[in-house]
């Protein structure tokens, strides 16, 4: 008798068991319910958890039992889906996120394949993502070359380190001519020289163009929150509020046909405080991206290259940012010239992974 009732005791536990380990899975039209607005959140809100839930959406529907038989109409919906979640990608890259993305090329290729006119924009996106991929792997191989070529021409080496060594940042890029050939080409921005323009003016106090300054400040200030830690975002945020302030001021002041003493010592302490916040600092230096277009089809072209200046004021080293990890999904892997008071730290970023590389110390 004991033995029965142990064996119903398991049996029934054993039921359970597989009842809980039983997974309900959602039906595609409640997969499909709520995709559209969740597509057009990733441009719209820019946000990472945005394009995470695009993300979990497309997964579950990719691996949903009835996936094989979808009808045209969610189809449609589907490659919509997968184009969104192309640019969330580019907004906020991850190699996870770019494995997740490479899945979705082969299913959109099987699905398009009769209309591929339709989808020009995401294949020029597309085409730009599998050269960085393509591209980054060169670049890792390409780096003992590098080292070797600076080890061999010392003075080339020295003559590109006396180049950079500027208090503003310095970008250009890296050819590799053949495997024992480099040309490291400091490149001019000419959106760096607008921006050193629009400072001097703002220092002569001739505000012309002091909503075109005030745009591009604002615009710097935001690229400090993209990867960054709520404490950075939080900070950020507190000086972008400040900042327009600041702005609005001086704008205000800039209308009256003259100031009192009074007023322009006001003038004074507002433009003091903007250069407290990084504005001469942040805008006089070259953009991330350059002239990104111009290059980026370079058959030569491994590394774009740009500089984190010399600041006495900064004793730790300043190590390739998020942002610089970011961009090097978006257009291609880098060089990050960290320069010190007395010797200056290589790192290659190559698809949001960083490395040092080389440290140069400069002669007494």
């Amino acid at each position: 008798m004991i033995p029965f009732f142990c064996n119903l005791i398991a049996l029934a536990a054993l039921s359970l068991f597989l009842v809980g380990c039983t997974r309900h899975e959602p039906t595609l039209d409640s997969l499909f319910g709520g995709i559209e607005e969740r597509i057009q959140n990733v441009p719209e809100k820019r946000e990472d958890s945005a394009i995470e839930a695009l993300e979990e959406n497309l997964e579950a529907i990719l691996s949903h039992s009835e996936f094989p038989s979808l009808p045209q109409k969610k189809i449609d919906l589907l490659l919509q889906a997968i184009e969104g979640f192309q640019i969330g990608y580019f907004i906020h890259p991850t190699i996870p996120r770019l494995q997740r993305l490479q899945e979705c090329y082969l299913i959109f290729d099987k699905a398009i394949w009769d209309k591929k006119a339709n989808y020009q924009e995401f294949s020029r996106l597309r085409s730009m993502i599998e050269l960085i991929v393509q591209r980054s792997q060169i670049a890792k191989e390409s780096i003992p070359s590098l080292l070797e070529y600076w080890a061999k021409n010392p003075e080339n080496r020295d003559n590109l380190i006396q180049e950079i060594q500027q208090r503003w940042e310095v970008g250009g890029i890296c050819l590799k001519k053949n495997s024992h050939s480099w040309e490291i080409v400091c490149l001019e921005d000419q959106e760096n020289k607008k921006n050193k323009q629009y400072v001097a003016e703002f220092k002569k106090n001739q505000f012309q163009n002091l909503p075109i300054l005030e745009q591009r400040f604002l615009n710097r200030l935001e690229l400090r929150k993209i990867k960054a830690d709520s404490q950075t975002i939080a900070y950020s945020n507190v000086i972008i509020n400040k900042t327009k302030e600041k702005f609005a001021l001086i704008r205000a002041l800039a209308q009256k046909d003259s100031l009192t003493e009074t007023e322009r010592e006001i003038l004074e302490k507002a433009k003091k405080k903007l250069y407290f916040f990084g504005l001469e600092k942040m805008l006089i230096r070259h953009s991330y991206f350059l002239d990104v277009p111009k290059y980026l089809y370079n058959k030569e072209l491994v590394f774009f290259f740009h500089t984190h200046p010399h600041d006495p004021r900064i004793f730790y080293p300043k190590k390739p940012s998020g942002q610089d990890k970011a961009t090097s999904f978006r257009s291609g892997p880098m060089l990050v010239f960290d320069i010190q008071k007395d010797h200056l730290d290589v790192y290659s970023v190559i698809l949001g992974e960083t490395e040092k590389i080389q440290t140069f110390y400069f002669e007494k």
